[in-house]
């Protein structure tokens, strides 16, 4: 339901929502990447190792009053093509402005 409801309610894909919390007035959607998103960022190529992994805290619309967040587990990966290490490319999240 939560997957659904990321994808219906904020165009998120390519995540899989394992639990939701509701948090001192906040909701919380936690979640982590889907594997076809493990490619290498510089080529492009699927040939990738996962090399690290980290929680991103994501900044969601509010539904209603309430202030709304995905903590998205994200993965560096090795590319066998390239060689490169990199963190893998999110295409729904936009990077901060100043």
């Amino acid at each position: 339901m939560s997957t659904s409801m990321l994808f219906h309610a904020f165009g998120i894909s390519n995540v899989i929502v394992k639990k939701t919390e509701f948090l001192d007035g906040k909701i919380i959607f936690h979640g982590e990447v889907k594997e076809r998103l493990l490619r290498c960022p510089e080529c492009r190529s699927r040939k990738v190792i996962k090399f690290g992994h980290k929680v991103r805290q994501i900044r969601l619309v509010p539904i209603g009053k309430k202030p709304t967040f995905l903590h998205l587990t994200t993965y560096r990966v090795k590319c066998h093509e390239c060689g490169q290490i990199r963190w893998i490319h999110l295409p729904f999240v936009q990077r901060k402005s100043n």
